[in-house]
């Protein structure tokens, strides 16, 4: 498991993109999709 994710790692790094901005990429879905979620339930309580 954890050697085919960093086989991943290395694909995406050979590609031009660090994991830095993987990092940045999926902590930003994971913010838009939170705030996604407090929209809705702030909808159903209003």
């Amino acid at each position: 498991m954890l050697e085919r994710d960093w086989k991943l790692w290395d694909s995406l790094n050979h590609r031009g993109i660090s994991g830095n901005q993987v990092l940045y990429l999926i902590l930003l879905l994971l913010y838009l999709s939170s705030r996604c979620c407090i929209c809705c339930v702030l909808e159903l309580l209003v």
